[in-house]
């Protein structure tokens, strides 16, 4: 009996284990043939800018083969066809209905909301086509909304929720990822759902505008979704800043919603303050849900504080940047003035410039950097902290210099 596909590959993956991590990362791969995957593996250079690697894995007469479009070492076409053979075989497991051969004509001519058998693996197939051929740019996540949101309002609006639910989580899942390319002193981290931030916010806050009705009808598959965020809160945080905050509300399904997150997450208590010791998108979800609004601020604050240590952190900042901006706006620049009574971290004044804080919070900030100072100055009689102490009490002196020179004179 002729062995299927899937054993072909689980065989090959067996014949070539390798422990081996390659430099280059997965971007997108569909099914382009019976059968045939196409591929692109990628990575970047000193500048930050993409080298893409194409990949063709065709299995014939039960053998795997591979081809490259440039000129690797072994292990690095190894760990790239061990990685994309895993996909692959994950991608198997799906049920799909749209042929590979009408990906094409799918996205130029079809109407999707008359398109009822096209699964949510479908959609994703469609988008690693669209990906392979177009680019991972705004233009691309655009085109594929176009025609993906009218899609999932139409299975919204049938009530067919189990679909539609998998086709957000299939979506969320797709796009979540981050990848770090370090430079020298510079490090950049790339990642695909900045272009589609705004689909991604519109999807969930739909999402929670109706929560009690899908989880009612499909828990395991809502909780699926919130379980992914909690996973991943830059991604979570990025797509529910700004609406949570309005249309999060008490009901029997949220109630049921933080029993279970209470099993698989800890949430922030004074016993984990620190944000590597709790899950930020769930303790953010459950004090904004109990209307705890201490609990929530301690936590707006540290969400702030990752955002600084990521604007240190990484050359593109800008979204980080933003989310933190967000969260000011919605809590009160007086937010940073209370993370720095705290911390006397300097660093926040850098992200958060002096100049930009309204006139009546300007003194306050003068006389918590002349109380820091003073900490700083009388720390440095401690062999331990005198160099870390110097540079603070420097930094403050900038600051102090630059933004209140009067108070000096």
């Amino acid at each position: 009996m002729a062995k299927s596909v899937t054993e072909v590959l689980k065989e090959y993956l067996k014949a070539h284990e390798s422990k081996h991590i390659g430099k280059y990362r997965f971007r997108a791969a569909y099914r382009s043939g019976d059968f045939v995957v196409k591929g692109i593996y990628y990575i970047m250079d000193n500048s930050f800018r993409t080298i893409e690697i194409f990949v063709e894995l065709t299995v014939i007469d039960e053998e795997v083969n591979v081809t490259f479009s440039e000129k690797l070492n072994e292990q690095e076409k190894q760990y790239i066809t061990n990685d994309l053979i895993e996909k692959i075989i994950n991608r198997l497991q799906d049920k799909n209905y749209l042929h590979y051969s009408l990906y094409e004509r799918f996205i130029d001519e079809k109407q999707p909301t008359e398109i009822t058998t096209i699964s949510p693996r479908d959609w994703i197939d469609v988008l690693n086509f669209m990906k392979y051929h177009y680019g991972v740019n705004q233009e691309t996540s655009d085109r594929f909304n176009r025609l993906f949101r009218p899609a999932m309002a139409n299975l919204r609006e049938s009530k067919h929720y189990e679909e539609y639910l998998d086709a957000i989580y299939a979506f969320f899942e797709n796009v979540d990822y981050q990848y770090e390319w370090g430079s020298g002193n510079s490090i950049y981290l790339d990642t695909e759902y900045q272009y589609h931030l705004f689909y991604l916010r519109e999807m969930l806050k739909s999402l929670y505008e109706n929560f009690d009705e899908f989880y009612n009808m499909q828990p395991d598959k809502t909780y699926r979704i919130i379980k992914l965020l909690c996973d991943h809160y830059r991604f979570a945080m990025m797509i529910m800043v700004d609406y949570m905050k309005r249309i999060i509300a008490p009901s029997s399904a949220q109630d049921k919603l933080f029993e279970r997150l209470d099993q698989d997450y800890i949430l922030f208590s004074e016993e984990t303050k620190h944000f590597k010791d709790y899950n930020i998108v769930y303790s953010y979800l459950y004090y904004l849900y109990h209307d705890d609004h201490e609990n929530y601020h301690k936590i707006v604050e540290d969400v702030i504080r990752i955002v600084v240590n990521y604007y240190l952190t990484y050359v593109n900042h800008d979204l980080d940047l933003a989310l933190g901006n967000a969260f000011i706006k919605s809590e009160g620049y007086e937010t940073i003035v209370e993370i720095f009574h705290t911390d006397y971290n300097t660093m926040i004044f850098t992200v958060f410039p002096i100049e930009s804080f309204p006139d009546e919070l300007k003194n306050t900030i003068r006389d918590e950097l002349a109380r820091a100072i003073r900490f700083f100055a009388g720390r440095m009689d401690n062999d331990q902290y005198r160099m870390s102490s110097l540079e603070q009490v420097l930094n403050i002196n900038r600051l102090l210099l630059d933004n209140f020179r009067e108070w000096y004179e």
